[in-house]
This record gives C-alpha cells, sequence and structure tokens, in this order.
C-alpha cells in the first residue's frame, strides 16, 4: 500500500489488515488499520465493530476519559449506520444482533465511567 497508496484494493487490504490483527489480537495494529479503513469507508461496521471493542477495553483497564468517549462517539455512529445496499435484511440482521449490544455497553461504560452519570445510562436502557 505504501507503493500504491490509492490503489483500487486499498479497502479490501484495509479489511484484511484489520482481520488479521484482530484474529492476532494485537489491538494497537488492529486499531491502526481500522482506523485508516474508516478514512476510505466510514461506514464499515467491521471497522467500527473492532475499534470500539478495543477503546472500550482500553478506556475500562486505564479510565481514561478520552478513550471512552471514543469509544461511545464510535459506537455512537455503528447505531446510525446505515444497511449497506449489497447486504441482504438477513445479514444486516445478524450483523446488528451482534453489534449493537456490544455498542450500547460501550456508551454505558463512558456514562458511567468517565462522565460519571449513571442517571444516563439507566435512561438509555429504559428506552431501549
Amino acid at each position: 500500500m505504501t507503493s500504491y497508496p490509492q490503489s483500487v484494493v486499498k479497502k479490501a487490504v484495509l479489511g484484511m489488515l484489520v482481520d488479521t490483527y484482530g484474529t492476532l489480537n494485537d489491538d494497537d495494529k488492529a486499531l491502526g488499520a481500522a482506523t485508516r479503513l474508516l478514512q476510505e469507508d466510514p461506514n464499515n461496521m467491521e471497522a467500527i465493530y473492532l475499534s470500539v471493542v478495543i477503546k472500550k477495553k482500553q478506556g475500562g483497564r486505564t479510565g481514561d476519559a478520552q478513550t471512552l468517549d471514543d469509544a461511545a462517539a464510535l459506537a455512537r455512529k455503528g447505531l446510525a449506520t446505515p444497511k449497506p445496499a449489497k447486504t441482504s435484511d438477513d445479514d444486516w440482521k445478524k450483523q446488528t444482533s451482534a453489534t449493537y449490544p456490544v455498542f450500547h455497553s460501550a456508551i454505558a461504560l463512558d456514562d458511567i465511567i468517565s462522565k460519571k452519570d449513571v442517571k444516563a445510562e439507566s435512561m438509555s436502557i429504559a428506552r431501549n
């Protein structure tokens, strides 16, 4: 990718990097690849999901407010991401059934730890 940074296969290669680093549990490289993929494809649900998972884990471990805020912002983006035209309704339902609980938990963790706002989280749970 460094030789041909605007290659037509850039998104595919970044997607493979996200998958590979995620499988290897290399959070730093997976997050870097996911961030680059989101620059090319802002609604890539896999990259959003992996970024939320990693940032939630890092922020939960350290209590870093900015990392938790980032995870929550990405989670909100994931919840608002529209179904891609090429994705079947069944596949979208499977994907959102797996990702939405993680997105909601990242927002809750941010509310509770970073913002010290348990009431916001209880209101969020009541709405869902």
